[in-house]
């Protein structure tokens, strides 16, 4: 009872607040294209590294997805396997065996056809996940019991799409919609019948919303400043979403501003890109991970239909900030401007700081990045003594080996 006056009274002043929800902040502006002074950095120096070889054991890894893919909670470790003819939500234990699969393919009650992106709520023991195909939410108990779901029209009728979900408090989750507001840049067919003209504005509803994670229902929104319209056709940032330990940093490409939103669900602008693109609203720069110490960034490129153009020629830059020192470097990790598909992997392995959207956890104290057995093969002469000897059991078709890496506090220990 005390628990539902509490949150009935938190409510309430969410409503009286939401209007005003964005705070003033110093912006701390970056541009990647500056001549930042070094910082050589280990990944050795922040984290702590291990390898762990999932089993085949009945489970097969399609497309291992994305970012965002992958939360560690005690001894377990969930991972989302965005494969699109078979997804699934696999927990594994820290050696890497299988322990349960959450949910299963299908259009009923309890069951999902796409896995856009999952949550756990440590508090009540339960999971979400978004299913960007059906577009609704669906809950879990740990146990993988279905409990509860609803579609987007039930929470928002105007509410067409989500691009990720974050459980931003203990009462409520943050659904992000990084493409609300979309322009075609062409004329647009779906097979032969024509769904937009050049120019036409696509809405697909809300930017922001705040939905309350018992009742699955929608609490407020906030509106999110675009300095730019985005194309129809053009995706630069996938995930959006950079975990913390105190909320979330908001990131859109057609945003120059990179936001933080706390536990309070106030909107604060913390990093503006002032970087000279060359008039391509396409690139981004990108926070992917933060320390006790740094915040780490990236910039990203455009990926039209999949395909990253020769037409936007951006080069890669990999920066930091220091929170202690409020000076922005450049992380010395050997690595060229050019983006070539294996070299951060490359650098990971020889313990460089090389993260990038793709290393992104649900956990604010980790990344991660997944090695198929037919790249460790490849490059065996370049592994660790210890990915090596896992290396040599790899079959081609076995399941990926995941690098977990767990960031060190200023004590020198694993941040918890």
């Amino acid at each position: 009872m005390i628990r539902k006056i509490l949150t009935f009274l938190f409510l309430i002043a969410l409503c009286n607040c939401h209007q005003h929800n964005t705070v003033d902040s110093d912006i701390i502006l970056i541009d990647a294209n500056k001549k930042y002074p070094a910082l050589d950095l280990k990944l050795s120096d922040i984290a702590e590294i291990s390898y762990i070889p999932l089993k085949t054991e009945g489970v097969i890894f399609g497309y291992p997805g994305a970012s965002r893919r992958l939360f560690v909670y005690r001894d377990k470790i969930f991972i989302a396997d965005r494969f699109r003819s078979d997804p699934k939500l696999i927990v594994y234990d820290h050696t890497g065996n299988p322990i349960q699969i959450i949910g299963s393919y299908g259009r009923g009650p309890g069951e999902y056809v796409g896995l856009s992106d999952f949550v756990v709520d440590t508090l009540t023991n339960e999971v979400i996940i978004y299913d960007d195909h059906q577009r609704k939410l669906i809950v879990y108990g740990i146990d993988g019991k279905f409990k509860r779901e609803k579609s987007l029209k039930e929470i928002n009728r105007d509410q067409k799409q989500l691009t990720a979900i974050e459980m931003i408090n203990d009462n409520f989750l943050l659904a992000y919609n990084g493409r609300s507001i979309t322009v075609h840049n062409k004329d647009f067919n779906a097979g032969d019948i024509p769904v937009g003209k050049a120019g036409q504005i696509v809405p697909t509803g809300k930017p922001i919303m705040i939905i309350d994670k018992q009742t699955l229902t929608e609490t407020s929104s906030l509106n999110f400043e675009y300095a730019k319209p985005g194309l129809w056709d053009v995706l630069c940032i996938m995930y959006y979403l950079t975990t913390l330990r105190e909320g979330v940093y908001i990131t859109n490409e057609r945003s120059d501003t990179i936001y933080f939103m706390n536990r309070n669900l106030e909107l604060i602008p913390k990093f503006r890109d002032v970087t000279d693109y060359g008039g391509l609203h396409v690139a981004r720069l990108f926070p992917t991970a933060e320390t006790e110490r740094y915040v780490f960034f990236t910039t990203e490129l455009g990926d039209q239909q999949g395909l990253i153009k020769d037409f936007n020629p951006i080069p890669r830059k990999f920066l930091v900030f220091d929170k202690k020192t409020q000076k922005i470097f450049r992380i010395n990790n050997g690595l060229s401007e050019k983006r070539e598909w294996d070299d951060c992997s490359i650098a990971m392995l020889h313990k460089q700081i090389a993260f990038n959207q793709y290393t992104l956890t649900l956990n604010h104290n980790y990344a991660s990045t997944f090695f198929s057995p037919e790249f460790l093969h490849e490059h065996y002469n370049q592994l660790p003594e210890e990915l090596k000897a896992i290396t040599k059991n790899l079959k081609i078709d076995d399941n990926p080996v995941v690098m977990l890496i767990k960031f060190k506090g200023d004590s020198g220990r694993p941040d918890s």
